[in-house]
């Protein structure tokens, strides 16, 4: 006799993590919001790394959830880089456009 397997991912789209891109919006004179759109059905988390002026600033994690607003107090030049993994190992590294502060 044939086993039948059943196709449980067309129930299930997001078993594996679907990257669908990224936004920056500026929200303040030295605020702004990043956000990464992603589609995944369990947890996943985001550390955040914030460089400045080249060098290593300081970073944070965020769990199931895709944005943050940072506020950038001192002057320099900024890039954002963000690590989104999940349990499964799936696994996207990207950074937003450089940002000066004056």
């Amino acid at each position: 006799e044939k086993m039948q397997f059943e196709n449980v991912t067309d129930r299930f789209p997001f078993l594996n993590l679907k990257y669908n891109g990224q936004e920056m919006r500026r929200i303040g004179e030295k605020s702004y919001q990043f956000m990464v759109d992603y589609n995944y059905s369990w947890n996943s988390n985001i550390r955040w790394y914030i460089y400045r002026n080249g060098g290593y600033f300081t970073s944070f994690l965020t769990n199931n959830e895709n944005e943050i607003e940072y506020n950038f107090e001192k002057p320099g030049k900024y890039t954002v880089i963000y690590y989104l993994s999940t349990p499964n190992g799936d696994n996207e590294y990207w950074n937003f456009p450089e940002i000066e502060i004056r």
